[in-house]
This record gives structure tokens, sequence and C-alpha cells, in this order.
């Protein structure tokens, strides 16, 4: 038996201990407003289907970070998403958008592959906002911090003041779907996914809300 042919298929690079990356410890958003800005984005084509039927819904995957941490946002990339897209890119970039891709071949990859390039450019990366981070509750009651649907860059000029929502205050009943409508007693009991792609916890593009 031959005990080299394991070895032989390597690189080696892999035994280069000056070549492998410690993580670091990444604290993930909970429901609040805090200044982020964007680190990166990717176009994502998830494979198989919905718990429904069809075909999953491709996303561009945008990371923003600030001082408190990071949380990262799909933004679907199908017509009636469109809206996030754009409100995203005009907001952020403060310039209209525009283009038009009805005649691509391909417009649904056409569109994630121009918004992955717009919000990982060095310009995008440059940029500060204050933002509004919500939330939803899954079915077993834990919460996942997401950006809203709509509105969730804050006007420069509005009071802003940095930090988690409480739980069950206005802000945070408004801003995290499926949140309990009475105060609770202790706000460390809203639990956050650190891995947003944690195959266990529930499947979130298949509680689109269209």
């Amino acid at each position: 038996m031959n005990e080299t042919n394991n070895v032989s298929k390597t690189s080696g690079n892999e035994y280069n201990f000056g070549a492998i990356e410690v993580m670091e410890r990444v604290n993930w958003l909970q429901p609040g407003n805090y200044n982020l800005s964007i680190t990166g984005a990717k176009y994502m084509k998830p494979e198989g289907e919905k718990m429904g039927g069809g075909p999953k819904t491709p996303f561009v995957m945008v990371s923003f970070q600030g001082k408190a941490g990071k949380v990262d946002s799909n933004l679907y990339v199908t017509p009636k998403a469109f809206v996030k897209l754009k409100y995203l890119y005009e907001n952020w970039f403060e310039k209209t958008c525009d283009k038009d891709f009805s005649k691509e071949k391909n417009p649904i990859d056409s569109i994630g592959m121009f918004f992955e390039k717009a919000f990982s450019s060095d310009t995008a990366k440059k940029i500060n906002k204050n933002m509004i981070i919500g939330g939803r509750t899954s079915t077993t009651g834990k919460v996942f911090a997401e950006v809203p649907f709509s509105n969730f860059i804050v006007p420069d000029g509005t009071e802003f003041i940095e930090g988690p929502f409480e739980v069950g205050s206005t802000q945070y009943i408004l801003n995290v779907k499926g949140a309990p409508m009475t105060p609770a007693s202790n706000s460390n009991s809203v639990v956050l996914d650190s891995d947003p792609w944690n195959t266990s916890k529930d499947d979130l593009q298949d509680d689109m809300p269209f």
C-alpha cells in the first residue's frame, strides 16, 4: 500500500501556517439603529426548490458593518423586489438608477451581477449611512436581524441614537416581524443566529413577502 498517495494530491499550502487565516469573533447586530458601511456583495443563485415548489430566488448578499457589528442582507433579484435594490442603490450612492436590462439575454443574471459590482466597489465601501436594522422572528423563537424592505436609510439631519432597540418598544415592534405586542422583561431574550448560512435555521427565502 502506498501511503504517500494522499499527500501527493495536496498542494502543500494547507501545511503552511503562514497561509492560514485565524477567524476573528464577529458580533452580529441585533435590530436597532446603526451607522454602517458596505464591506462587500455577492450575487448568489441557490440550488434546489422552495418548500412550496419552484426554484429558489437568486439574490445579492450585501454585507454591512459598523463599530457595533455586522449584518448580511439578501436582496432578492425578482421583479417584485427590484424596488429594494433600486432604493438601496439610489440612497447609498445618492444618484438615480435608471439602467435598462430589458434587452439583456438573461436580465436576472445581468441585474444580479450589476448590483454585485456596484455594492462591491471601492466607492460603495467608502460610504457610511445611518440605517435601521429590523428582524424576523422564526418559528423557533429566534430573531434573525435583517434589513427592512424599504425606508431603512435614515435621511441626513434626522435625530439618530445608535444602538439596539429595546425589546417590546414601539421601534422594536414596528421593525421586527412577528414581534410580541407586549414588552419583554429581559432584552437578552433576543437570540440572533450567528451564522447566516447555517442550514439548520429557517429558510427565510421561503417566507418572502411576495
